[in-house]
């Protein structure tokens, strides 16, 4: 989500279980509530089910990770996994190019670059 190219927020399956788990006390594990992203039907109580019903009509902007991380495409990929380092919480750096999102990358894939990659000069090695 993005205005005037300042991405706002990112929304992904993490912040959509964060959320639900939020909205359901803590009750359901992010495992349980995965098994059920789309069926409300997985809850036994009707009250459960009119409240995973009334979810999905939330506004976005209520569930999204707000300032996300952001990276020019054009930056080193280090810059990435350093603003990552930064933002702990953080699971994807934003990619923009002319102040326009274009992208982003899972810390996953940052990680498994720098394992791969960056191996030697980051001094992993024991």
């Amino acid at each position: 989500l993005e205005t005037d190219g300042v991405p706002l927020g990112v929304l992904g399956r993490r912040q959509v279980l964060a959320a639900l788990s939020e909205r359901f006390g803590g009750y359901f594990s992010a495992q349980e509530l995965s098994f059920a992203f789309l069926r409300a039907e997985a809850f036994g109580s009707e009250a459960l089910r009119q409240m995973w019903h009334s979810f999905w009509g939330e506004p976005v902007a209520s569930v999204m990770m707000r300032d996300p991380v952001v990276v020019r495409d054009d930056d080193p990929l280090t810059e990435a996994a350093e603003r990552l380092a930064d933002n702990r919480g953080a699971e994807l750096v934003v990619v923009v190019r002319d102040g326009r999102t274009v992208g982003a990358l899972r810390a996953a894939e940052v990680l498994a670059w720098l394992a791969t990659e960056r191996e030697p000069k980051l001094g992993l090695n024991p």
